[in-house]
């Protein structure tokens, strides 16, 4: 049976080496520490992207005002309040940037 570098005996400038496993059937052992290590980072990641989704979710707009107060704020704004204007206006970012996404 013809060796596996043979193919490469034409090719002086590849060198070949010999597999670092010896047996078609070991297994790569990985340190303890590399795998907690990784382990480590992967839940540290899991744990920032879940605190960043919280913030937006929560955090990046103010809640929806409450329907009572909705209406005051409309009866203000077309009385010429600008500041019930505004305060509708902030209050209903969350539609705004759910309209621009649906774009």
């Amino acid at each position: 049976m013809p060796s596996i570098t043979e193919p490469f005996k034409s090719f002086p400038h590849v060198q070949t080496r010999p597999s670092p496993i010896r047996h078609k059937y070991e297994v790569m052992n990985i340190g303890g520490d590399f795998v907690s290590g990784f382990l480590a980072a992967i839940s540290y990641f899991v744990k920032e992207v879940i605190v960043f989704v919280s913030y937006v979710k929560n955090n990046a707009f103010p809640q929806p005002l409450k329907r009572e107060d909705e209406r005051k704020y409309l009866m203000l704004m077309q009385e010429g309040d600008e500041e019930a204007r505004n305060l509708l206006i902030e209050h209903n970012l969350r539609l705004v940037a759910h309209i621009v996404n649906t774009l």
